[in-house]
């Protein structure tokens, strides 16, 4: 198995998927719900680590793209959430996985401001768990 040494929790949050690809700081920053600031301080370190770029874009801003190495990374976050989502839905059966799956994103909706819809209902199969 591949080590990436110096990587940190808190690096996930811009190399997570999608993962920036031709990308302004500031809309990472967004994407993570953090500021330019701290965006950039870990865009610094994965930067010095190897694992994105910057390159020089309109006017005076700056696009952060993976190197090869942050995409090898990317893959194996990718792939890790893949293998965690099947085992998740064979021990769960896949209709209760796919609502578990609907109700995660309409809360990540929420926070990103959307409301979560007051008509939902606890589904029927779940009445018996």
């Amino acid at each position: 198995m591949t080590r990436h040494h110096g990587l940190q929790l808190t690096h996930v949050k811009v190399l997570r998927f999608p993962p920036p690809e031709n990308e302004r700081p500031v809309d990472l920053a967004q994407r993570a719900g953090m500021t330019k600031q701290a965006m950039n301080y870990l865009l610094v370190q994965l930067e010095e680590l190897g694992y994105v770029r910057r390159s020089p874009g309109e006017g005076s801003g700056r696009r952060i793209s993976l190197t090869d190495k942050g995409r090898r990374v990317a893959q194996i976050q990718r792939a890790t959430v893949r293998a965690v989502e099947r085992e998740w839905a064979r021990k769960m059966g896949t209709r209760r996985f796919e609502t578990f799956q609907a109700v995660l994103k309409e809360l990540a909706d929420s926070e990103a401001g959307d409301e979560v819809s007051a008509s939902s209902e606890t589904p029927r199969h779940w009445k018996s768990c």
